[in-house]
């Protein structure tokens, strides 16, 4: 990032783990903060907003090249994620 002292691999690693791993910004704060390195939250979402616009060109990109595919597949098995006493795995909502 212009302007940034954020590394590529400083971002991917909080992307990732915001996005992959479900860990907040304000507890990566909090981590990062513990290893004596004192990054805000706000800092940490401004670079996820800069680095998501960077990667628009990518997506697109490869948005059109899926959507040239001959077939797109896809799975659609249901999966019932709340365990309900009444009712069974496999039942339709």
């Amino acid at each position: 990032m212009p302007k940034s002292n954020a590394s590529a691999t400083l971002l991917a690693y909080v992307a990732t783990a915001k996005y992959q791993d479900a860990l907040p910004l304000y507890r990566q704060s909090q981590i990062f903060a513990r290893h004596g390195a004192e990054i805000p939250r706000n800092t940490l979402a401004r670079w996820m907003v800069q680095a998501g616009e960077r990667i628009i060109p990518l997506i697109d990109t490869l948005r059109q090249h899926l959507l040239n595919a001959p077939l797109i597949h896809m799975d659609e098995t249901t999966l019932q994620v709340n365990q309900e006493a009444d009712r069974a795995a496999e039942s339709d909502p």
